[in-house]
């Protein structure tokens, strides 16, 4: 409701159901509807982008950043926030979100070089979801700052097509 009423917003909503495969086909849509060569961020309704200095530096200084690099795609990594209270109590409109998930949990990630992407795994994410299943192994790696060219597609928020551009960006995002 909110983003609906500032002037600066292009709202867009489906009627279906969710499916992961025709949200990755929107997302692409809309990256060539706006055009390419241009940053784009990318988040969930549930992230929160923080970077080194976030208070005092905006957005724009990190793309400048990026930029003096060379990257066109900025490595980010899924870190997990907590409260020391019950989510449904912890926050609130107007609720500082650094102030209401001060906690996270700093041990247990791992990195790997796959063939697609610099892979991040661990934390609470594994240790809850491969008690069930040896198998699953949540991906905590995400690009959520981008610049694309002609020829590159959006596969998924934590790797672009073609892949060889994922492993040129550090981690500057979480």
């Amino acid at each position: 409701e909110f983003l609906a009423q500032q002037p600066d917003v292009d709202l867009f909503s489906i009627e279906a159901p969710f499916e992961w495969h025709a949200k990755q086909a929107w997302i692409n849509r809309l990256i060539d509807h706006y055009g390419l060569e241009r940053w784009f961020l990318y988040a969930d309704a549930d992230e929160h982008m923080v970077y080194d200095d976030c208070e005092s530096r905006s957005l724009r200084d990190v793309t400048a950043r990026a930029q003096v690099l060379g990257l066109r795609r900025v490595r980010g990594f899924l870190l997990d926030m907590y409260s020391d209270r019950p989510l449904a109590l912890a926050a609130g409109d107007g609720v500082d979100l650094h102030e209401a998930y001060p906690y996270f949990d700093g041990e247990g990630y791992y990195e790997e070089r796959l063939s697609y992407i610099v892979s991040r795994t661990g934390g609470p994410r594994l240790r809850a979801f491969g008690a069930i299943d040896r198998q699953i192994k949540p991906q905590l790696t995400k690009y959520p700052l981008f610049r694309m060219r002609p020829g590159e597609l959006f596969a998924n928020p934590h790797h672009f097509w073609p892949c060889e551009a994922n492993f040129r960006s550090p981690c500057l995002v979480a």
